[in-house]
């Protein structure tokens, strides 16, 4: 999901909507991928999140060269 645009708050709880709406669900029964910049603080670390992280700033960019 491109994020450019939207306000952080919404991001954030847009995603909190999607926990809370899927655990009426069995895990075996979907997938859920959503990329975004902006981690709910309770979310990071968790297994909510996979993969790595990545910034223009940081030591981890997007593009390797």
């Amino acid at each position: 999901m491109e994020d450019n645009g939207i306000e952080e708050i919404r991001a954030k709880n847009f995603q909190k909507l999607i926990v809370k709406t899927s655990q009426n669900y069995s895990k075996e029964d979907y997938q859920i991928i959503y990329t975004t910049s902006f981690i709910p603080e309770e979310f990071e670390g968790s297994a909510y999140c996979v993969g790595d992280y990545y910034s223009e700033e940081g030591s981890n960019k997007s593009l390797k060269f």
